[in-house]
């Protein structure tokens, strides 16, 4: 059997958890042994608490290492006589099982909130079952968790409706937005689901509505361009690497299409009907078959990466348009709203800092409709099926942005 370690999780801090680390088979194994020990009495060479006097608790804490250690052999040897290589969550499952066998026996499970979520999360990675942003939040929520406790118990049943608002206001205090006290509360209500599922005993409090922040019922936030913006992108000096980000914007905007499909675009795009050349592409959220019409601007920008532009990530799109943005002068304040059921909360922001993929569509269809192109010509460029749909992208109503219709051409000239 490979060798096992304990390890400090922070060995700068005062107080750091320990942590079992196993490696085999190319993996590498990490289970919290849930035991705080002061740092300046850990001996890293020995992977024990060191015997004085002044720290008396060494003698616990290096009882239940020998526990950890003993669990994990027992559970490498089952898998071993079952013929297996097992996965982490597998080896750590087990484990755990011997771990508290004897605990197990009389009924007893541990209950702590914080280990809950840190199981819950790590079965989430092993199974690869949420996304890596859904995990991220789930992070988060569990780093807040952390703080909140604060040396105090925080068992299933500890979770009363005070303990909840506690929490709550908790967050309030780390001046998250209320959308973003509402996605931690929805994690939160996931896992105490789940630990009902499972048969633990939660706390029902959760189940109120007292505590809730809710959703929102309606964004009132919808960013788009002005023309003098769209031309200020179109302006602004920039390094070359920001160069690339802003010209894919750039075909965004004259195309009014969303992030999954103008990323795509190139020469190969391109087809010619009626000696007139088209893009012509399957959008990739609805399947829709579209034409959008060649312009001069989109054609330069072809031109100049010999018809390949460069593909990005979102994430590093979405970074650097905002850059991009602040760079071309696109500062003023801007403030948003969101309608909950107990009224609407405003939040104030750069408007640089609030440009991401989507602003690209939302712009369009503004500027289309602004320009008297008619909402029929508008949706058969976007590839919206109705003008319920159009009008949620519109920064302004449909019935005070349109008339007739002008060359799709000219809208970005």
């Amino acid at each position: 059997m490979n060798s096992i370690r304990f390890n400090l999780k922070e060995p700068r801090e005062d107080e750091s958890l320990i942590l079992l680390v196993y490696r085999y088979e190319g993996k590498k194994l990490v289970i919290s042994t849930k035991e705080q020990v002061l740092t300046k009495y850990w001996n890293h060479d020995s992977m024990k608490v060191r015997k004085v006097n002044a720290y008396p608790d060494h003698v616990r804490i290096n009882a239940s290492l020998r526990h950890w250690r003993d669990a994990l052999s027992k559970a490498w040897r089952d898998f071993q006589i079952e013929g297996k290589i097992p996965t982490r969550l597998q080896l750590k499952e087990r484990t755990n099982e011997h771990r508290y066998e004897e605990d197990a026996s009389s009924g007893f499970r541990d209950l702590n909130v914080i280990s809950l979520l840190e199981n819950y999360i790590d079965q989430a990675r092993e199974t690869k079952r949420l996304k890596k942003g859904t995990l991220l939040a789930y992070d988060q929520l569990l780093n807040n968790l952390r703080i909140f406790k604060d040396g105090r118990s925080l068992e299933l049943q500890d979770l009363d409706l005070d303990r909840l608002r506690a929490f709550i206001a908790h967050l309030w205090d780390q001046n998250y937005s209320k959308g973003q006290v509402n996605k931690l509360q929805n994690k939160l209500v996931a896992l105490l689901n789940d630990c009902r599922d499972n048969q633990l005993p939660v706390n029902k409090a959760y189940k109120s509505n007292k505590w809730r922040v809710g959703q929102p019922r309606s964004s009132k936030n919808k960013i788009v361009l002005t023309e003098v913006e769209v031309r200020k992108i179109e302006e602004v000096e920039l390094p070359d690497n920001w160069d690339e980000v802003r010209d894919r914007f750039l075909i965004g905007l004259y195309t009014g299409q969303r992030f999954s499909d103008f990323i795509r675009f190139n020469q190969d795009t391109v087809q010619t009907f009626n000696g007139k050349d088209y893009l012509h592409f399957t959008q990739a959220k609805t399947k829709s078959e579209l034409k959008i019409p060649m312009t001069d601007k989109i054609e330069s920008i072809f031109e100049k990466y010999d018809g390949y532009p460069p593909t990005m990530t979102a994430p590093h799109f979405n970074r650097t348009i905002k850059k991009i943005a602040e760079e071309a002068g696109i500062n003023q304040e801007v403030k948003q709203f969101r309608e909950y059921k107990d009224g609407i909360e405003g939040t104030k922001s750069k408007k640089f800092e609030l440009i991401t993929s989507h602003v690209c569509r939302r712009t369009f269809v503004t500027l289309a409709l602004r320009k008297r192109m008619s909402p029929g010509d508008v949706m058969k460029i976007s590839g919206h099926s109705n003008l319920k749909m159009l009008s949620e992208y519109v920064g302004g109503s449909l019935d005070e942005l349109t008339n007739s219709t002008e060359q799709f051409n000219q809208l970005f000239s």
